[in-house]
C-alpha cells in the first residue's frame, strides 16, 4: 500500500503602496486565506495471505511493498474528496488492483484507518474513524479491531499485566470486522490478551 503525507502551503501576498518624498501612500494589505482543513489518513495491511502492495492516492504512489502487519504513518492531508487505489505485487514485479477503486470525501478533523482485510481472494477495504481529538498528557488512547478472517468471535481484554482474566471485565467482544469505540487510558503498563468468546483463556 502507498502513503505519504502530503503538506499544502499557502502564499501570503501583501500589496504594499510605496512612498517618496512629496506624500506618503497607506499600506494596503490582504489578509492571508485561512489555512485548508486537514484530515488524517493510515492504511494498514490485514489481509494474511496477499502478497506485499503499493499505495496510490490521487493518481500518485504514497507506499510500496507494503507488507502484512504493516502499517503506514498517518499522513495529514487537505479535506475534501480523494481517490485510493491499491496494487497487488506478484511475483514478477508486475502489479494487479487488489479491489476497486476507494473514492470518499473526508470530513476535517477525523482520522481514517483504511485496512486491507481477509484472504487473497476476498480481500476488500475496512474504513474505521475517529474524531481528531486531543489527547490529555497524561492518557493513552487506543482503538482495537478485529481483522483476522479466520478467527471466531473473541473477547479482548487491557489489563494490568498478570490480571486474572476469569475475574476480569473483558473491554469488548468482536467478530471479523468489528471494531471497539477508542478508549483512553491512564499512561502505563498494560497486558492486551484475546480469548474465544465466553472464555477465559488467551489464545
Amino acid at each position: 500500500m502507498k502513503k505519504t503525507s502530503i503538506w499544502l502551503s499557502l502564499a501570503f501576498v501583501a500589496l504594499v503602496g510605496c512612498s517618496d518624498s512629496d506624500n506618503d501612500t497607506p499600506v494596503t494589505e490582504i489578509d492571508p486565506p485561512p489555512p485548508p482543513a486537514m484530515t488524517k489518513v493510515q492504511v494498514v495491511h490485514a489481509s494474511p495471505d496477499a502478497p506485499k502492495v503499493n499505495l496510490i492516492l490521487d493518481g500518485t504512489e504514497i507506499a510500496s511493498n507494503v507488507d502484512f502487519k504493516v502499517a503506514t504513518g498517518v499522513a495529514e492531508i487537505e479535506a475534501g474528496s480523494h481517490t485510493a487505489e491499491v496494487d497487488a505485487i506478484l511475483p514478477d514485479g508486475s502489479t494487479i488492483e487488489a479491489f476497486e477503486d476507494i473514492t470518499a470525501t473526508l470530513e476535517e478533523d477525523v482520522i481514517y484507518s483504511i485496512l486491507a482485510v481477509g484472504n487473497l481472494a476476498e480481500i476488500e477495504p475496512l474504513v474505521l474513524t475517529r474524531r481528531d481529538l486531543p489527547i490529555a498528557v497524561d492518557r493513552f488512547r487506543a482503538q482495537i479491531v478485529h481483522a483476522a478472517p479466520n478467527a471466531p468471535m473473541v473477547d479482548i481484554y487491557v489489563t494490568e499485566p498478570g490480571a486474572d482474566l476469569s475475574t476480569s471485565a473483558a473491554l469488548g467482544t468482536a467478530s471479523f470486522k468489528d471494531s471497539l469505540d477508542p478508549v483512553d487510558v491512564v499512561e502505563g503498563d498494560y497486558q492486551i490478551r484475546i480469548t474465544a468468546a465466553g472464555d477465559s483463556e488467551a489464545v
